[in-house]
């Protein structure tokens, strides 16, 4: 059976995980040409004042630099910022508290590759989503598949084949789709899996 090839996702979008968990064994590429201004150092969360996009600063590289040499820039605080713009959106979410101190925790360790960081974040995710999840990553970049998903633009907004769900300013604003699952995560706790895979929750 040939594996499903994904990206490496910072933060990655509900779709994302919604077909990294339908997928027949996925895989992350670590060796694909990294992409700026993509999912690949970027995420959206939902703060008071709408989408917020938490991106992560890297050094400059040679291009078609593969993701697994590419490093993080951390020359300006942005890990205590962006913490600050998560703990303001997400501290009056039902599963913040929940989940807060173990995300910290990776959150300022400050690995030097934003592969690392990625790596290490999506790890977590899945372990409170679905625990039994391995997440497997290589160099992938010259295997052949039918099912890859490394061109998909897994920002993309029009992404709602899941269960809609209360946010934490659904009194101000409609409901935004397709963000970093954290907002779902926080806002639905263990109910996460059932939202996306469009079963009914307990």
């Amino acid at each position: 059976m040939q594996p499903s090839i994904f990206p490496c996702a910072f933060l990655p979008s509900i779709s994302y995980v919604q077909i990294w968990m339908s997928a027949s064994e996925p895989i992350i590429d670590l060796g694909e040409p990294y992409i700026r201004q993509t999912f690949r150092n970027r995420a959206h969360i939902l703060g008071s004042q709408g989408v917020t996009k938490l991106i992560i600063p890297v050094k400059k590289g040679p291009s078609n630099q593969p993701m697994h040499e590419v490093m993080i820039d951390y020359h300006h605080a942005w890990p205590r910022k962006y913490w600050h713009a998560i703990t303001s959106a997400y501290q009056n979410a039902p599963y913040f508290e929940h989940y807060a101190v173990e995300l910290q925790d990776i959150w300022l360790s400050q690995p030097d590759s934003l592969a690392r960081f990625s790596l290490d974040l999506f790890r977590w995710i899945m372990q409170q989503i679905q625990p039994e999840t391995k997440i497997k990553a290589n160099n992938l970049s010259n295997i052949g598949t039918v099912d890859d998903y490394r061109k998909m633009d897994f920002l993309d907004i029009g992404n709602n084949d899941y269960l809609p769900y209360k946010q934490v300013f659904s009194y101000k604003f409609p409901f935004y789709q397709n963000l970093s699952v954290l907002d779902l995560l926080f806002n639905r706790g263990p109910e996460t899996v059932y939202i996306i895979s469009k079963k009914k929750c307990f």
